[in-house]
């Protein structure tokens, strides 16, 4: 996917230097690669990493699930199923 610089700073309403600076910290990390004169992409996962990846997302929607649920009120649980039912309906069209 690419990253245009330009529209990120427009979109939060600040300079292109923070975010150019935040672009090439995110391409140290390896999580954007940069191809001077052809522009700035969302790098790919590594496939070594990529079973790492699964599990740690995995490991944290479970832990946001469980911390949700044992906060959810009456009026949580309503909107919850609200959204289900709107998602199933969506899913049908």
């Amino acid at each position: 996917e690419p990253v245009s610089e330009k529209d990120i700073a427009a979109h939060f309403g600040v300079s292109r230097t923070p975010v150019h600076q935040a672009v090439l910290r995110l391409a140290d990390d390896g999580l954007i690669d940069i191809f001077p004169q052809s522009g700035t992409f969302v790098a790919r996962i590594p496939r070594r990493a990529l079973y790492e990846a699964i599990l740690i997302r995995k490991s944290l929607e479970e832990t946001t699930v469980r911390l949700a649920a044992e906060q959810a009120d009456a009026a949580d649980i309503k909107r919850l199923e609200a959204s289900i039912t709107e998602l199933s309906l969506a899913e049908a069209v």
